[in-house]
């Protein structure tokens, strides 16, 4: 008929535009219902309308004012939200009184019933809304037992989510809004949003809301500030992937994707030239924990990379000379000394670059005077003394920091700022510098105390930290004897914390080395008669799978600095467990994946073309290789 035929020609057969027609017509009161059941013009439409956009427009305008700022405010929220969401920023702009928020509440409440009633809107009601109001339930308890009150709104029993029934209608509702007043509406958002305590939540949905808004209204300063929350939050689950997407969405807000003239980093000279000194100081401190997290997934190159953007960064912008605080970018220089431990910076045979790097570290921070600081450049320069085979001159650094730093004061800011707290690591490499010059009562009992008194008060979250801590100390007591208390501190202060506290699938650096220094301090600690029932037999499995004996070389380089590289380690394992065995081809496939880990170890850390090398390293694998080479030799005519 012809109802049909000029709601098919109007809506080019699409149904959604048909739907709505149809919809508007039987309000209107111009169609009707004949005998056969069938709909037919009562009374054709005086005005003609242009298109879908037109239609919805029409259908908006004849909503009441409360509806249609309840549906401004949903859309700008997103394409679902919460009524309680909408009633709060609603609270905010119209300056509600807490005594008339109920009644407040349930006039929105209204309005977007009549949204439902209209097509516009549906409410959402799905399996997971039980899980989701148990969700928002405990998130409020912990609320409560922190302030001391309840955070409720009145209303809250009455909280449900709401869907556009459409796309379009949402990106219609966002058309007829000027950007400006889209803005000011993200802006209140995220205030309703922190006022509500959100801000301090460790509810990610809700946070990443609070950021996103903040990024739409172009605050950028908040939405950097709370990224970084997000980012510290994602690290104490172990998300490090997660963390360094909030942190580069944060960065992309200043960076001139279309720009001809790059500096660094996605940033261009004009946006660097304008740049005021605070939105600065937040670029630096996302590229330096962009270049932190890199570093602890292995990404060393890219890590690097972030480092040095941030040196040009500082350099080309000018209100870097307005800096309040200059020692938000010393970790700079720590990001930059650990790639060179990664081997992701070459420099000459003299550690020039290395040195400069030290030298102007310390002085810095001396002039600063933050012992926070100071204790973290002089660690540097205990290091560079220490690869330099200076030990001497690194154990007098080391007496510089026995006497600033102090573990309860220092060690939790310390690792804020470095990401892990390399002053007391400090402690622990000091012990083979002792032992490299013979004092082994001494290095001893520096193991001790680092075990006793440092890494009991240490953030047992800080699992990379804590390895660090415990590694060089591993060297030290295993050559004297004392594998299996070496292999239990580092069980009750790294492997069993991370287990602890971490969910499956969560990272760390120094992950892949946990089962590895396992089985090598057991066995070398142990008599083969006095392993546990099979226990032999799983090591033995484990180490004639070549994958379990394999690390990326950023691990490997980065593992020597601190007493012996991690191939070194399987290939000690080879060498433990082939000592225990007859001559049999089994034997001799483990002493040939030793020997060629041993090979591999001892061309990493031997001195190349008159450079010092990695000496306490290399006397690590020395004695392994020597080991392998014997029984290789012993086992030839075995194997042949």
């Amino acid at each position: 008929n012809k109802l049909q035929k000029d709601i098919y020609n109007h809506s080019r057969g699409l149904p959604h535009f048909a739907s709505e027609l149809v919809e508007m017509f039987k309000r209107k009161d111009l169609i009707i219902k004949t005998e056969d059941n069938m709909l037919t013009w009562k009374q054709q439409p005086t005005t003609h309308l242009a298109g879908l956009d037109d239609l919805m427009i029409h259908r908006i305008d004849g909503l009441n004012s409360n509806v249609q700022t309840a549906l401004r405010l949903g859309a700008v929220l997103g394409s679902a939200f919460d009524l309680l969401e909408v009633v709060s920023v609603d609270e905010l702009l119209a300056e509600v009184k807490f005594e008339d928020r109920y009644q407040h509440a349930e006039k929105i409440h209204k309005a977007l019933d009549l949204a439902i009633e209209e097509g516009i809107l549906e409410e959402v009601v799905d399996g997971g809304e039980e899980e989701e109001a148990q969700e928002s339930e405990n998130e409020e308890s912990l609320r409560e037992s922190s302030s001391g009150k309840s955070s409720k709104h009145p209303y809250h029993k009455q909280n449900r989510t709401y869907n556009f029934t459409n796309d379009t209608w949402r990106s219609i509702i966002l058309k007829l809004m000027l950007d400006a007043r889209k803005k000011d509406m993200h802006r209140n958002i995220a205030q309703a949003l922190e006022r509500q305590g959100i801000e301090g939540s460790h509810d990610f949905r809700h946070m990443f809301k609070l950021f996103s808004h903040w990024k739409a209204s172009e605050e950028y300063v908040k939405a950097a500030s709370t990224s970084l929350k997000i980012g510290e939050n994602f690290k104490s689950l172990g998300l490090q992937s997660q963390r360094i997407r909030v942190y580069l969405d944060a960065l992309d807000m200043w960076r001139d994707a279309d720009s001809n003239d790059i500096v660094a980093g996605g940033f261009g000279r004009s946006t660097l030239e304008s740049i005021d000194h605070i939105s600065l100081e937040y670029v630096i401190k996302l590229e330096i924990a962009t270049g932190q997290t890199l570093a602890d997934v292995h990404q060393g190159k890219e890590s690097v990379e972030a480092y040095q953007n941030t040196l040009k960064i500082i350099q080309t912008a000018p209100a870097s000379a307005n800096l309040k605080d200059r020692s938000i970018v010393f970790p700079i220089f720590s990001g930059l000394f650990v790639a060179l431990k990664f081997g992701q910076i070459q420099q000459d045979k003299d550690c020039s670059y290395e040195q400069e790097l030290v030298k102007r570290f310390v002085h810095e921070t001396r002039l600063h005077g933050d012992p926070i600081h100071y204790t973290r450049a002089l660690a540097m320069q205990c290091e560079v003394y220490g690869r330099l085979r200076r030990f001497d001159k690194a154990l007098e650094s080391q007496k510089r920091i026995q006497k600033v730093y102090n573990v309860k004061k220092h060690s939790a800011a310390i690792c804020k700022a470095y990401g892990s707290d390399r002053s007391a690591q400090s402690f622990s490499m000091s012990a083979l510098w002792h032992l490299m010059m013979g004092h082994t009562k001494t290095a001893l009992e520096t193991c001790r105390y680092v075990i006793k008194e440092l890494l009991p008060q240490m953030d047992e979250k800080n699992c990379h930290n804590s390895a660090i801590m415990m590694y060089p100390c591993i060297w030290v007591m295993k050559d004297n004897g004392y594998s299996i208390q070496a292999r239990d501190a580092f069980e009750r202060f790294v492997s069993s914390k991370f287990t602890q506290h971490f969910p499956e699938g969560a990272s760390t650096f120094c992950l892949p080395l946990y089962k590895p220094l396992h089985i090598l301090l057991t066995l070398s600690g142990t008599k083969t008669k006095e392993l546990k029932e099979n226990e032999f037999s799983e090591f033995l499995e484990w180490a004639l799978v070549r994958e379990n004996l394999q690390f990326s070389k950023t691990i490997d380089n980065s593992m020597s600095n601190f007493g012996r590289n991690a191939k070194a380690i399987t290939a000690e394992i080879c060498l433990q467990l082939g000592r225990r065995m007859r001559p049999s081809k089994k034997r001799a496939q483990l002493i040939e994946i030793g020997l060629e880990l041993a090979r591999e170890s001892i061309q990493l850390t031997r001195g190349k073309d008159a450079a010092p090398g990695l000496i306490i390293a290399y006397r690590q694998i020395k004695p392994v290789y020597d080991g392998l080479q014997l029984i290789y030799a012993d086992q030839f005519d075995f194997v042949s």
